[in-house]
């Protein structure tokens, strides 16, 4: 048996309701690319997964690629609602992608280190989740 331990930082974004797969896999994307962004990271500098809580709701897993961790969760979490912005606008794009981009494209959720996970984008999705997190009825 070949095991290894490693120790990083996580962030982890619990998201209430019961959320699609595919919305929540987008806007963890969304968020691990608009991190990267402020950041100026290498998007492969970050990870994500989701995890479905023992409550039935699901959480985005955002978590440093780099063994012992390199801050970059902590620094996300302390920007707050302008890393939630920042994802939306990364969902969004301009008029003409918004209108013309049905899943994911190169424009917003797709690069290289996301590209075998294409299959579980769905950028609309995440975007009516981020905004109904940020604009609350």
């Amino acid at each position: 048996m070949l095991a290894a331990r490693e120790t990083t930082d996580v962030l982890i974004l619990d998201w209430p309701g019961d959320c699609e797969e595919a919305a929540l896999y987008s806007l963890g994307r969304a968020l691990l690319l608009a991190g990267t962004q402020i950041l100026e990271l290498d998007s492969r500098e970050l990870a994500i997964g989701l995890k479905r809580r023992s409550t039935g709701e699901s959480s985005i897993l955002l978590y440093d690629a780099t063994p012992g961790g390199a801050g970059h969760c902590l620094e996300l979490m302390n920007l707050g609602r302008d890393w939630l912005q920042k994802a939306g606008q990364i969902l969004r794009g301009t008029p003409d992608h918004h209108a013309a981009c049905r899943r994911a494209c190169l424009d917003c959720l797709l690069d290289f280190s996301g590209q075998f996970d294409a299959h579980r984008l769905d950028r609309k999705k995440a975007l009516q989740l981020l905004e109904g997190g940020l604009n609350p009825v």
